[in-house]
């Protein structure tokens, strides 16, 4: 008997079958075609498994493909700001305010109580993240977790944050006192429906983010992708990459170069051009004219 399901696997016989075979198969796929082949091919051999007409489910043994990695869109300043205009008055407009300005994960914001701000003082204890957790014959639940770094850390808080917290707050009373009687749940969740529930990431990131996008006339990006945006731009402007790793919450210094690498090639010329201040004789060569000799 021969195996059809891959066209690619269609010259081995099912007996002979090893696992090698598979993951050469799917190598020669796209990740999303490869994962769902693959599905297809252990639910047939299991089959062919308990009928025994093989010994081992080789597709079950094989490495599954890698998602493609996507790659970040980053905001520009400008476009940035223009996403913030057209959230200006937005019910979740602070949310956004905040995802920009603290490269926060979507959990986090999601997440975020009000216990764990002092807006007095200007900072927010981070240990805490909202997951929707689907569960089996239910439509699933909303569950408050670690983060994923699993760590607590303290976060300082720019003006403009503080300042967009507080009109949410006000906001978020209004809204509650206009809800009818029994309509609103009482949480201290900061960003919530307009029920006062915890608000869904498909909402935030699949409807109103999109919309936003579209008023601002920007292209569609991810929620996430506005994350990147805020560690891209403080490091186009200099901040330690440090900082910024302590920031975004990144496990070490390697994941936040890696991934901002794009923003240090400007940087190399600037580091260039510093050397030629500190030193400028030198750069423009000698009153004698020795050193600005051509070689």
């Amino acid at each position: 008997m021969r195996l059809h399901v891959i066209p690619a696997l269609g010259k081995v016989k099912l007996e002979k079958l090893t696992p090698q075979h598979v993951d050469a198969a799917l190598t020669r796929m796209e990740a999303g075609v490869g994962a769902y082949s693959r599905t297809i091919l252990r639910a047939a051999l299991n089959k062919a498994l308990k009928w025994g007409m093989v010994y081992r489910n080789a597709a079950a043994l094989s490495e599954p493909p890698r998602p493609a990695r996507r790659k970040a869109r980053f905001l520009e300043p400008d476009e940035a700001e223009r996403l913030l205009e057209a959230a200006e008055g937005h019910k979740d407009e602070a949310l956004f305010v905040c995802a920009l300005m603290l490269g926060m994960r979507e959990g986090e914001l999601l997440g975020l109580q009000w216990s764990d701000l002092d807006l007095d003082a200007g900072k927010w204890r981070l240990s805490r993240a909202l997951k929707w957790i689907r569960v089996r014959g239910q439509r699933g639940e909303h569950r408050l977790g670690e983060t994923k770094t699993h760590e607590e850390h303290t976060i300082e808080l720019p003006q403009a944050v503080v300042y967009a917290l507080r009109r949410h707050r006000q906001r978020q009373r209004e809204a509650r006192l206009a809800a009818k009687p029994g309509r609103w749940l009482e949480s201290d969740y900061v960003f919530t429906s307009v029920t006062g529930r915890p608000q869904h990431k498909s909402v935030i990131s699949g409807y109103h983010l999109q919309r936003l996008l579209k008023k601002a006339g920007l292209p569609a990006v991810r929620f996430h992708d506005l994350r990147h945006s805020c560690g891209s731009l403080l490091l186009s402007r200099g901040i330690d990459p440090k900082v910024i790793q302590e920031l975004l919450g990144h496990r070490d210094i390697g994941t936040t170069m890696n991934v901002y690498a794009h923003v240090l090639k400007a940087p190399k010329r600037h580091a260039a051009d510093v050397m030629d201040l500190m030193f400028p004789r030198l750069a423009v060569g000698r009153a004698d004219g020795k050193n600005g000799a051509k070689v």
